[in-house]
């Protein structure tokens, strides 16, 4: 089930790569389905942060 969702992802992730007719546009559908300079930084989690603050 889980290597179906991916392939499905992959046929679409393609399509519109292909489709785009440009290179950055393309680079930009990329960065939606895998991480790349492009990509947005992730959002840390709350907890996360709070620990990695030092203490006061």
């Amino acid at each position: 089930m889980k290597k179906n969702k991916q392939t499905a992802e992959a046929k679409e992730m393609r399509k519109r790569v292909l489709e785009s007719g440009d290179y950055y546009k393309a680079l930009l559908i990329i960065s939606e389905y895998v991480e790349t300079e492009l990509s947005p930084p992730p959002k840390e989690n709350k907890k996360t942060k709070k620990k990695n603050q030092p203490e006061r």
